[in-house]
């Protein structure tokens, strides 16, 4: 490998999974604390569908600011903007504006983070090599990142959160602090650097962004297309993903279970991202591979709800974050390839299909929450799972006659 993109992918890693690990050292006791400090659980249910709200409103203007101003402004925004989020839920008050607030910054923090850092990678590797398999870049980053996830993870909820559930929240404050301090050092973006002797116009190079972006989404029928067809894979996705704890809680007991249900879910993750390079030695087509594992997907769901053997039911929702892991992988692979090298709006359109994909998961996180007060979570597993499965395999085999993806 050029030594220049070893380099450049070892930032990467770096920075995606320091961002990573200042978001997961508090995500397993956030509720908790909010509730600690006075949040009923229905502010807490708003404050999520806010964060779902507004991560889909400034998804797109995210993108764009990012592809116009560089990366790196957009990341130190987006640390900034996440430390002063967590910084308000400190304030001694359970005032519902505080707490929506927090959530309106969390969720531009995320829109300037979402694709952010693989743009740029991508756009740096894709420079010096253009046929560069970027797959193999994202399957090792969710290596990086699981392993993370599953060790700090662990760290803030059965350690800090143990002793001050206050505790993971300063913690990820600090780590926030770390990043910035890195990507202000060794975080190099010159690719939107002003031009010597020569004006730079904001709002202009803001304005031509978006309409190059969305020129190249109404000429390029294909990346369409896989932005459309892989939005049914939410409804399989979602609901196990924000429903886990409740779901295992409640039927195999409470908080004890849920703990090794978390280490578990981060190894599983590790070996859901060397599933798509076993995929690939035996199916070339990539979207024949995602059938596949949509298949497996339905399948470990509904096994899960269904067998009544508790560590049966966990193997099976464990496999679930495997496949969904894979999934992920692949999709991601597709979407990036899909734009040509020397696009230089590559956030703006990986953020038009993040944005669709918010809009949908909000969608359905309403649908849920409405569906809970009349049928039990198992049920609405396996319902979400057979209309995703349902709707997805056909748009994705249409997809195999337009596509030659061997080349992915």
């Amino acid at each position: 490998m050029d030594n220049d993109i070893i380099k450049l992918v070892r930032k990467f890693n770096v920075i995606t999974v320091m961002y990573s690990a200042g978001i997961v050292i508090w995500a397993a006791s956030i509720e908790l604390y909010l509730q600690s400090i006075g949040y009923t659980i229905a502010a807490i249910m708003l404050f999520n569908s806010f964060f779902w709200i507004f991560s889909t409103l400034s998804e797109i203007p995210a993108g764009v600011i990012s592809d116009t101003f560089g990366r790196k402004k957009a990341m130190l925004i987006s640390c900034i903007l996440r430390g002063f989020g967590l910084g308000l839920l400190f304030i001694p008050s359970h005032q519902l504006w505080i707490l929506l607030l927090s959530g309106l910054l969390t969720a531009v923090s995320e829109s300037f983070n979402s694709g952010t850092m693989s743009a740029w990678v991508i756009d740096k590797v894709k420079s010096i090599d253009e046929k560069y398999d970027i797959e193999n870049i994202f399957s090792k980053n969710s290596l990086f990142l699981t392993s993370t996830s599953m060790v700090v993870g662990f760290v803030g909820g059965r350690i800090l959160g143990v002793k001050n559930l206050s505790y993971p929240l300063l913690a990820g404050i600090v780590l926030f602090i770390i990043t910035i301090l890195y990507i202000s050092l060794f975080f190099k973006d010159n690719s939107h650097k002003k031009p010597h002797n020569q004006e730079m116009r904001l709002f202009g190079r803001f304005v031509t962004s978006f309409k190059e972006g969305y020129a190249f989404l109404r000429s390029d029928k294909l990346f369409f297309s896989l932005c459309i067809s892989f939005l049914p894979l939410i409804l399989l996705i979602v609901a196990p993903s924000n429903q886990w704890q409740l779901y295992f809680g409640n039927e195999y007991g409470g908080v004890k279970i849920t703990a090794y249900i978390w280490v578990g879910m981060g190894l599983f993750g590790i070996i859901g991202s060397r599933i798509p390079q076993l995929l690939a030695r035996v199916i070339k087509n990539k979207l024949s591979s995602l059938q596949l594992l949509l298949l497996l997907n339905m399948c470990a769901i509904i096994l899960c709800v269904v067998i009544t053997n508790v560590y049966l039911s966990v193997l099976l929702f464990l496999m679930h974050v495997s496949f969904t892991t894979a999934d992920a992988i692949i999709r991601a692979g597709l979407l990036h390839n899909t734009i040509p090298a020397k696009n230089t709006n590559r956030n703006t359109l990986i953020s038009f299909f993040y944005t669709i994909e918010s809009c949908m998961t909000a969608v359905v996180i309403i649908v849920i929450g409405v569906l809970t007060t009349l049928i039990n979570l198992g049920t609405i597993w396996i319902m979400f799972a057979l209309i995703a499965t349902i709707i997805s395999l056909p748009s994705l085999r249409k997809l195999n006659g337009k596509i030659e993806t061997e080349g992915f």
